[in-house]
């Protein structure tokens, strides 16, 4: 019986350590939350014929990805064709008429959601701790996805693809926004100017309070006529120049003559990065291609189109908490924190533009709560079960502890 009280205490001493390592303390927020988005084409149409028009009556993403994060709720959004303002006001006009072209999923809510048309596909999925959400388009022309494609076409692009995701991973409190945006082949002019291999990527990661931002730009191989051609801040120039400089000289202006003579304009903007302790913001964009509608007369006015080849955008903040209750307690029972893979991302948290015009982002917001359901941070009140089941093991091995010292006294008093 010695033996069997010996071995009981050295179960509950051995169990105390455990308790207190299955209890350390993770951070704490007041509220946090999360924005990502990537695109494959973002097209912008405009005319200089009304002033509300000339930053763009047609706004159009081919195709979109959206996922959204907050304290109480998350959202996932994917389209393989967004119809930007025009078509939500022709949607609005015709009686409320809802866009099939959209799958959303939430929390709470419905988890998953997608839609194919043709080649073209769109899913969203989301959980307490994460949303996700990818779009890819097969091809789509200057009469936008799955349009039957023409020799002459002033614009193509094929394998478009956009992809986005936010997550707060419970044990640490870490908080990822990551966005993805690139298209595979883009022609414009009837093939005077080819694109292929466009690829951008945004990343904000937040961890231990602070929010590092990262970004990769790659505007993908570029050709004028069949040769390889390379963008700089004086324009297009050729990628592997030969002779000397004057020879140079001469083809560059070959080239650059080349697309103004096809209405072309070929540009890059910098990066918006802005990083402040324990929020931070990225907007990239690839490569720009502008049309312009020849117009010699300027009575008449003048159209132009601007076709960016990859976007992508990730926002990410924490609010921490004094006494607030760990953020592990808002998580449901079974949750995925998982979210897009973001391998081969180049982090660059010093590289702020201020001067750069970065895509519009939506910022995130902790969703205020009804007044027929609990706040969200009454609901993280709530302890994890583990730590209750833990207590009664550790009582009912004090009790028997106890019992058994009992026992052997009253043996050891019979035997005397």
């Amino acid at each position: 019986m010695k033996r069997i009280a010996i071995a009981a205490a050295v179960v509950v001493c051995a169990l105390g350590p455990s308790v207190g390592a299955q209890t350390t303390t993770v951070p704490t927020y007041s509220s946090y939350g999360a924005d990502a988005g990537g695109t494959g084409v973002h097209s912008l149409a405009a005319s200089n014929a009304f002033p509300n028009f000339r930053t763009g009556a047609v706004d159009n993403s081919y195709p979109l990805a959206t996922s959204h994060l907050d304290l109480s709720a998350t959202q996932a959004t994917a389209s393989v064709a967004d119809s930007g303002p025009l078509g939500a006001t022709a949607a609005g006009q015709a009686n409320g008429a809802q866009q099939p072209q959209y799958a959303t999923a939430s929390y709470p809510g419905h988890d998953k959601a997608s839609l194919t048309q043709g080649g073209s596909v769109a899913e969203a999925q989301a959980t307490s701790t994460s949303a996700h959400s990818r779009g890819s388009v097969a091809a789509a022309t200057s009469n936008g996805p799955a349009a039957v494609e023409k020799k002459d076409d002033g614009a193509q692009t094929s394998s478009d693809y956009g992809e986005s995701g936010v997550a707060i991973t419970p044990d640490t409190g870490e908080v990822v926004a990551t966005g993805d945006g690139r298209v595979d082949r883009a022609t414009f002019a009837g093939g005077v100017f080819v694109v292929s291999g466009a690829h951008v990527t945004a990343q904000v990661r937040i961890a231990d309070g602070v929010a590092t931002p990262a970004y990769t730009i790659d505007a993908g191989n570029m050709t004028v006529n069949g040769t390889a051609v390379k963008v700089t801040d004086k324009g297009v120039e050729a990628a592997n120049p030969t002779g000397n400089d004057a020879l140079q000289q001469v083809v560059n202006g070959q080239l650059d003559q080349a697309l103004k003579g096809a209405g072309l304009e070929v540009f890059l903007t910098a990066p918006d990065v802005v990083a402040a302790g324990d929020s931070g913001h990225v907007a990239v964009s690839g490569l720009h291609v502008r049309y312009t509608q020849p117009n010699d007369n300027p009575a008449v006015p003048t159209q132009s189109v601007e076709y960016i080849l990859g976007e992508a955008r990730a926002f990410a903040f924490v609010v921490p908490g004094e006494g607030a209750p760990s953020v592990s307690a808002s998580v449901g029972v079974g949750a995925s924190s998982s979210g897009p893979s973001t391998s081969g991302v180049t982090t660059n948290p010093s590289a702020a533009h201020p001067t750069a015009t970065p895509p519009t982002s939506e910022t995130a917001t902790a969703a205020a709560p009804s007044g027929d359901s609990p706040s969200p941070i009454a609901l993280l009140r709530h302890k994890p079960t583990y730590l209750v089941w833990l207590y009664l093991i550790w009582q009912a091995l004090v009790l028997a502890t106890g019992g058994a010292l009992l026992w052997w006294r009253r043996a050891e008093v019979v035997r005397v």
